[in-house]
């Protein structure tokens, strides 16, 4: 069996987030906040179309079609923050 280094994790923060995807193009840096606030899959993500997103406010709401036979839940409150503004004027 081979041998490897157990990873260290920690949790990174949003500013810390924000600074590591400030030079990505702005679908990318939509596309990760995403995954960051929401803590969805990535084919959940990337499955995604425009009336599943609805903005009111200062929150969006996302509706994932969950998969791999995952029970559906209820749309998914998300903050109105920096690159995902960039989902609403879309």
């Amino acid at each position: 069996m081979p041998r490897y280094n157990k990873k260290i994790t920690r949790l990174m923060d949003y500013d810390e987030f924000k600074e590591a995807i400030q030079e990505l193009p702005i679908d990318r840096q939509a596309f990760l906040s995403i995954l960051f606030f929401a803590g969805c899959r990535v084919s959940e993500a990337l499955a995604l179309t425009p009336d599943d997103i609805t903005c009111k406010g200062d929150m969006i709401y996302i509706q994932f079609h969950r998969l791999k036979g995952s029970k559906q839940t209820d749309p998914t409150e998300v903050p109105r923050k920096d690159a995902l503004t960039w989902l609403c004027e879309q």
